[in-house]
């Protein structure tokens, strides 16, 4: 319940940025429990943000990929890997960010 309601909060005030790690949140407990249907819901909800653009302003959007991979595929959803490689892209563009290769 406390998800639901930072979610709500998030909403209301416009950050978008934060309702969309809160989604991912809830999408990882939904799939923790076995509801692949209410975690699925969640994911739409995000895939739409990535439809229109990036994950701008998130603290993890990395793991908000590889939570839409998860969940896309226990679903059984074509669009896992197409996801996974995203997030991939994403994760090798960062760690390029460092001079140090260790």
């Amino acid at each position: 319940m406390a998800y639901q309601q930072t979610l709500a909060i998030d909403q209301a005030l416009g950050y978008r940025h934060l309702a969309v790690e809160t989604t991912a949140d809830l999408a990882r407990a939904a799939l923790a429990q076995g509801n692949i249907a209410q975690a699925s819901a969640c994911v739409a909800d995000i895939l739409a943000d990535l439809d229109n653009g990036t994950l701008a302003g998130t603290e993890e959007p990395v793991r908000v990929y590889l939570t839409c991979f998860q969940v896309l595929r226990a679903a059984g959803e074509p669009r896992a890997e197409s996801v996974l490689a995203a997030g991939y892209a994403l994760l090798s563009e960062r760690a390029a960010q460092f001079d140090d290769p260790r």
